[in-house]
């Protein structure tokens, strides 16, 4: 992270605890650990963090038990120090925070046996600071979880999806129509002892992908495959 000193920082953990912190603060401690810093709890990890001009108009928070909760930039913001921005049944947890300017926008999430759902963001509304999300997508919490949530725009036309052993593949978005929120979607991999890890929105103008797990990735260098395909395997392109 970097920023002056007039700015703040949001830090987003797995339990549904916001932080805040005065940028002028983390650079006197920016050679310890953050976590540290933050005396986070046991079991507590970091997920996502802003400096307050990242912070957009809405937030989509994802959990693992499926459920999606939508946030207005002026409930994060008066986060002083830090505050709880959603309430977490027992065993669920967040696994992603992501902001967008735009209500229009469709909310695309994955489960780790390789389901995605694409539904539209204006179907939920925002909602106060602690409250319970909703079902954003359906799964079954004895054998799969939702691993992964992003943002698709009117810019988006295809979807990139990772495993956790490395395959890779770029699949047009037509394969994956929108639908109602709370379904299961549809399979994105043909999967042999594998799992999904990442979905990434890509236009045609973008040259990279830029993962989470495995940084930037030519586009050019990874193939174009059927929803149901396998893809390749990243750590030998």
């Amino acid at each position: 992270m970097s920023g002056t000193t007039e700015e703040k920082f949001y830090i987003f953990t797995n339990i549904g605890k916001c932080y805040c912190i005065d940028a002028a603060k983390f650079e006197e401690n920016k050679e310890g650990n953050l976590s540290n810093f933050l005396k986070l709890e046991e079991n507590e990890e970091i997920i996502a963090s802003y400096d307050n001009s990242k912070i957009n108009e809405i937030a989509y928070v994802a959990t693992k038990f499926g459920l999606i909760k939508k946030i207005a930039k002026s409930e994060i913001l008066a986060i002083k120090k830090n505050k709880n921005y959603i309430t977490l049944q027992e065993y669920d947890s967040v696994i992603n925070v992501v902001f967008t300017n735009d209500n229009t926008e469709k909310v695309c999430m994955g489960s780790k046996n390789g389901n995605i759902v694409i539904f539209d963001g204006a179907t939920i509304s925002c909602t106060k600071l602690p409250s319970k999300g909703i079902l954003g997508m359906k799964v079954d919490i004895l054998v799969d979880e939702v691993v992964t949530m992003n943002i698709v725009n009117e810019t988006h036309t295809q979807l990139c999806t990772i495993t956790t052993t490395g395959y890779i593949k770029r699949t047009s978005l037509e394969e994956y129509p929108v639908t109602l929120r709370g379904t299961k979607g549809r399979l994105a991999h043909k999967y042999n002892n594998d799992n999904l890890i990442e979905i990434v929105p890509i236009s045609n103008s973008d040259y990279i992908c830029n993962s989470n797990v495995f940084g930037e990735i030519p586009i050019s260098t990874i193939p174009e495959a059927s929803r149901t395909s396998r893809g390749i395997d990243i750590l030998k392109m």
